[in-house]
């Protein structure tokens, strides 16, 4: 393969292209209407968006109709909450001083009941304060957290706050604050590539922010109405749209830059729909194609049983499309008011590229065997890595209440999180609390219930129903989300369940609810995967199926995908709750890439210098400004979203090299 001629200086066309004093009514009134359409619906989406919440609620996640849901929400209308703050006294507190710590935290309003024990006087005092809302209550929570704290201080108790409640509020103000932080880095580091790096003049920039802006505002308002709420998957999407929609802006950008630098080819003036018209005709195929099967991929997502996952399928499906025709409508009209020339000085890098791949055409075997033994030393490693539901290996460690909380489990064998136990009757749950005391062998360190309310100094009318069922809570001698010591749970809770087999008996809590979410979640994971490589193969079929070389876009993806799993493999990340939301995101950046060459590659008639030529400085640009936004994340102090950050990065990264380094060659062999 015999290597061109670097491309020379650049053609300013501006002459040919007369942006101003040409435009005839009827271009003009459309372009203004248009506008005016956007406006009409962006403020419309921002009315209906004001009602637009996120449930924080686990429950949300799961499929509303299964046993473990219908359990846990009987359990919290007929007894109310069951969870606790967890105040930590330290030793050398005066008696007098918790007492009056307790007897005030009990005449607070929203609070429901206040228990609290030591081992001895040389351990730490857990006082369980039971609030009367959900720990979902973000505000409520806050509210009595900062009650808590006074009293504390008021009663000279040196004293910290933990337990469900508290670690929920401090993990949900350290992923706002992690979310600024990681927005505002974003921001600026992209900005500066657009504007210092690429050259984008500020009016072009603007002009993406507005598209973008309008369309993930139509997209929560969609949502709204499809679904009603985000939820703790949902939520993560805007981040997602915002990557890929600035994705769709650059290929736009660049195609008009493109056109720009083109001779003009007649003498014919062009007005500013023949600039659309020029610009799109190269790209309209390869982003269609792209944003069909991202959309597609989310979709797939609808297969899953778990509520979070279907939802989050709908929304990322309902984005990508809201994001893709936002951009293609209103972005072209907004750049045909910025004058040519500006779009003409956009920097180009299709030098390197070139250069690259002449060198690569060289060492055609070498670069085979090379890919031959990454791909097999990442399949090895993609063996590694499994599913986890542990919540602690994705949690914020620096958290003082997270800090505190595995103190407790330490020092005093104590988890605030507690195994709920209902029976219908007191002799049940009398013979429950004996079955407890003797099988579990020190599995529990710390039981309430009717039964034992005089050592325990409950209250027993919050452990009574409404239907007059008995209320058992059995917190942990240990961390009941790891899941080895939750396989000791499970064990005892299934020998205690065959025991107590009849109506009325019930065995759940907040551990059991991350189980069953993570099994659903794992098996949802699979469906899903399949479907969505069917549903991009099918969408590749009926976009391509004249052009059966299009087929080698897949490649892009499957190895892109393959390596993703080989670095998570290798830097011990395992899937999560967090880490899932990735996956969609590798596959639409992984057809993206390769649909966008493949189509260029056709356009120049198989010339793969000029289809490189073409397309590398969107692809570069767009990989770059997706990378910027996920390594910011790379500054949180919660695991999971680092974890969320090197599994993209390394992702989008890997789907450029393949694209740019490997497809190129491979097309100009299928030309031979």
């Amino acid at each position: 393969m015999d290597c061109p001629e670097q491309p020379g200086k650049r053609l300013d066309i501006v002459k040919h292209i007369p942006m101003t004093g040409i435009l005839t009514i009827k271009p003009v009134t459309m372009m203004r209407l248009i506008c005016a359409f956007m406006v009409v619906l962006v403020c419309v989406s921002l009315y209906i968006v004001s009602g637009l919440k996120v449930n924080t609620d686990f429950l949300a996640l799961m499929d509303q109709n299964s046993v473990a849901v219908r359990d846990f929400s009987y359990v919290s209308e007929n007894f109310g909450v069951t969870d606790s703050f967890v105040v930590v006294a330290e030793p050398g507190y005066s008696p007098e001083a918790l007492a009056g710590y307790v007897r005030e935290v009990r005449a607070e309003p929203s609070v429901a009941d206040v228990n609290y024990f030591a081992n001895n006087e040389d351990e730490l005092v857990i006082i369980l304060v039971k609030p009367e809302f959900k720990a979902t209550e973000l505000s409520e929570s806050h509210e009595l957290s900062l009650k808590l704290t006074a009293l504390i201080d008021k009663n000279g108790l040196n004293a910290g706050l933990t337990g469900s409640y508290q670690v929920l509020l401090d993990s949900s103000d350290a992923v706002n604050r992690d979310m600024v932080y990681s927005s505002v880095i974003t921001i600026a580091g992209i900005s500066l590539l657009l504007l210092i790096y690429l050259h984008l003049p500020f009016m072009v920039v603007l002009a993406s922010a507005v598209a973008l802006v309008s369309g993930l505002i139509i997209t929560f308002a969609l949502v709204k109405l499809a679904i009603g709420d985000l939820n703790l998957l949902t939520a993560t999407i805007p981040a997602v749209l915002l990557g890929l929609g600035v994705d769709f802006c650059l290929h736009v950008i660049y195609a008009f830059n493109e056109y720009s630098l083109k001779p003009q080819i007649d003498a014919q003036p062009k007005n500013c729909f023949n600039v659309i018209f020029e610009a799109y005709r190269s790209t309209a195929k390869p982003l269609t194609v792209g944003a069909t099967t991202t959309a597609g991929a989310f979709l797939a997502l609808c297969l899953a049983d778990s509520d979070g996952i279907h939802q989050m399928g709908i929304t990322g499906a309902i984005g990508i499309t809201t994001m893709f025709l936002c951009i293609s409508l209103l972005l072209p009209v907004l750049l045909n008011y910025i004058p040519a020339k500006k779009l003409a000085d956009i920097r180009r890098t299709e030098n390197l590229w070139l250069t690259i791949l002449c060198l690569l055409s060289k060492y055609r075997r070498s670069i085979d065997i090379l890919l031959v033994m990454i791909l097999l030393t990442a399949g090895y490693f993609s063996f590694q890595v499994s599913f986890n539901s542990d919540q602690n290996k994705i949690a914020d460690n620096a958290l003082a209440s997270v800090a505190l909380q595995d103190k407790i489990l330490k020092k005093c064998n104590f988890s605030p999180v507690p195994v709920i136990l209902v029976s219908p009757d007191e002799q049940q749950e009398a013979a429950k609390i004996a079955f407890l005391l003797g099988e579990s062998d020190g599995l529990f360190g710390y039981i309430q219930s009717p039964a034992l309310a005089q050592e325990t100094g409950i209250d027993t009318t919050d452990y009574i129903g409404k239907d007059n069922s008995f209320l058992t809570l059995a917190y942990p001698a240990g961390n009941p989300f790891n899941p080895e010591y939750f396989s000791k749970i499970r064990i005892i809770t299934d020998k205690l369940t065959s025991e107590f087999s009849g109506p009325g008996n019930i065995v759940t809590g907040s551990a059991f609810i991350n189980d069953n979410l993570s099994r659903s979640i794992k098996a949802d994971m699979c469906k899903t995967t399949i479907g969505a490589i069917l549903i991009i193969f099918a969408i590749l079929f009926l976009a391509l199926y004249r052009n059966p070389d299009g087929f080698i876009t897949i490649i892009p993806v499957l190895l892109g995908a393959l390596f993703t799993v080989g670095t998570m493999g290798l830097c011990g990340i395992d899937y999560n709750i967090m880490t899932i939301v990735v996956i969609p995101l590798i596959f639409g950046a992984g057809i993206d890439d390769g649909v966008h060459i493949f189509c260029r590659w056709k356009e120049h008639e198989h010339d793969v210098h000029k289809a490189i030529s073409a397309i590398a400085n969107p692809l570069l640009a767009t990989t770059l400004t997706s990378v910027i936004a996920f390594a910011s994340l790379l500054i949180s102090d919660n695991l999971g979203f680092r974890q969320v950050a090197i599994i993209a990065t390394s992702g989008m990264i890997a789907c450029l090299f393949i694209s740019l380094v490997v497809l190129p060659v491979y097309l100009d062999r299928r030309k031979a």
